[in-house]
């Protein structure tokens, strides 16, 4: 049975090109992504926005989604701790 959602990060810091640190959720439906050195969160509907033009981190309707993504980054981060 395939994973529901997964966890990563990218905190490597490379000496000559930048990359921003980010903690991210990847489930089979959405795609969130923290960015904590900027603040700036990300979230995209991979069902409806596959290409992942559309950031509705900011949309009204997606906020209890955002919340809920936000929680999985935050519990994973503990335990990985």
């Amino acid at each position: 049975k395939p994973r529901q959602w997964w966890f990563y990060e990218h905190l490597f810091e490379h000496p000559q090109i930048h990359i921003p640190k980010n903690l991210g959720i990847r489930s089979l439906d959405y795609k969130y992504l923290f960015f904590p050195e900027y603040d700036y969160e990300m979230l995209f509907d991979l069902n409806l926005d596959p290409q992942e033009n559309t950031n509705l981190a900011q949309n009204e309707q997606y906020q209890s989604k955002i919340q809920q993504y936000r929680h999985l980054v935050q519990e994973s981060v503990q335990q990985l701790a």
